[in-house]
């Protein structure tokens, strides 16, 4: 063993090192060995040796054998131990599948919303789902505080960890329905948005793919309304139709009560049920397809549609008597009617007596699911148009009763019916508030996963 004076550096083998922890003087705190049999270099520190490793830093490491020899091409990756444990090597950022996991202090139950700071990351609202529902009624689109199931309106079973929490959920859900995941794999830390996404707006899953979180256009603080809340005049919804996929349709019936049914006797009039076009079950009209339904909405209305029209006929009439009907009834020459229709690529409003027409600003000419409001107030003759939340179109007509003729719904069923898939017609016999229709369209946003405009 050597031993350099000046500066209490040792070179020796491990035996003599240990020999030299018996007969090192007190003074010796400090001192420094290289062992030749391990390579490693030692600090006395008054007790014991406190080894430094080999001190080069590259002869015991293991090389990164799965990668460039520099870092080129590698920007945004991650390093990690390789499956054999053998070398480390560069791989991609996971796409984030599987699992979302919430924040530390997440309450079980709570909505999520993109974070004020970045408008990206999801934070705990604060608000329960339970919160949102004033009166659930017959509608299963919401989770009340006692209960632990999703429960949506398709078949295919989701399995996954409630955000915040560690209980399991399961249940059928749909695109759009709060809180569906699948249960392949599992992540924490924040889950980033779109960058198109909009602070304190809540996410939905996207409408096509059904995973994908995007976000829905409402604002947290806006209420969620329940069609049940409070009483509607009719409600159509094609979920609740019975038959297979192509059978024709009878009768619409109304689930509110009021017995305010669409039905069709003519066979080649008739619309069918389709269950594979959407992600939802829809009735399909298709030419001269359209149903009767008796006079309920003619002096203050608001009527809520949710449509889907790919191809829209090929009517550009001016009046909105010569085109594409959806909603309504043209009776002819001078009479108190009135109809919601589309000029070919957008949505149009109509009334008589006098004839005036009001053609809406935005086309719904896709295969995207929309919501249409249509609206009057008879005192002040008041007409509104809105499309996926955003007024469209208004004007005045006169300020009679609208009740000339009974209402065709899909079209006149001569010539200026169109094609088109309609998954819910809902009716209130009153001009409602602009903050209560906004709540029903919301209640839409989350069912659907449509995408509001406003």
């Amino acid at each position: 063993m050597q031993r350099i004076h000046a500066r209490n550096l040792y070179i020796g083998t491990t035996a003599e090192r240990t020999t030299l922890s018996a007969s090192l003087p007190t003074d010796g705190i400090g001192a420094t060995y290289y062992d030749t049999d391990d390579g490693n270099i030692y600090f006395w520190d008054g007790t014991i040796w406190i080894s430094f490793g080999s001190g080069s830093g590259a002869a015991a490491f293991v090389d990164l054998t799965d990668v460039p020899a520099s870092y080129t091409g590698a920007s945004g990756k991650l390093v990690k131990v390789k499956a054999d444990e053998t070398g480390l090597e560069f791989v991609s950022p996971s796409a984030g599948s599987g699992d979302v996991t919430g924040p530390e202090g997440s309450a079980v139950g709570n909505l999520s919303t993109f974070a004020d700071s970045t408008g990206k990351t999801l934070s705990d609202s604060g608000i329960a789902i339970s919160d949102l529902e004033p009166a659930r009624g017959a509608d299963d689109n919401y989770v009340t505080a006692a209960e632990k199931t999703i429960i949506g309106n398709t078949s295919g079973t989701n399995t996954g960890d409630q955000v915040g929490d560690g209980t399991t959920i399961t249940g059928t859900g749909t695109a759009g329905d709060p809180f569906v995941a699948s249960a392949s794999g599992s992540g924490s830390g924040d889950v980033v948005g779109p960058s198109s996404s909009v602070d304190n707006h809540i996410p939905v899953f996207d409408g096509i793919t059904g995973k994908l979180l995007k976000d829905s256009g409402i604002i947290l603080n806006n209420t969620v309304t329940n069609p049940n809340s409070f009483a509607n005049t009719f409600w159509l919804r094609a979920e609740d139709v019975a038959g297979d996929h192509g059978a024709t349709i009878a009768s619409w019936n109304d689930i509110s009560g009021n017995a305010t049914h669409a039905t069709q006797g003519t066979e080649a009039n008739k619309p069918t049920l389709d269950k594979t076009t959407y992600a939802y079950t829809t009735v399909k009209f298709a030419g001269t397809q359209y149903f009767n339904q008796n006079a309920v909405l003619y002096s203050d209305w608001t009527l809520f549609l949710i449509i889907s029209t790919p191809n829209v006929g090929s009517e550009t009439n001016s009046n909105w008597y010569g085109q594409n009907f959806i909603y309504g009834r043209d009776v002819g020459g001078v009479n108190n009617d009135f109809a919601l229709c589309w000029d070919k690529i957008r949505p149009t409003i109509g009334f008589g007596n006098p004839d005036v027409t009001y053609r809406g600003g935005l086309s719904t000419v896709d295969s995207n699911l929309h919501i249409i409001t249509f609206k009057r107030h008879k005192a002040g003759g008041l007409g509104q148009l809105f499309v996926d939340g955003v007024l469209s179109c208004s004007g005045s007509s006169n300020t009679n009763n609208l009740n000339s003729g009974n209402p065709y719904i899909g079209g006149l069923g001569t010539n200026y019916s169109f094609n088109n898939y309609m998954f819910e017609l809902l009716g209130y016999n009153t001009f409602l508030p602009l903050a209560t229709q906004q709540a029903l369209e919301n209640f839409y946003v989350i069912k659907y996963g449509i995408r509001l405009l406003r």
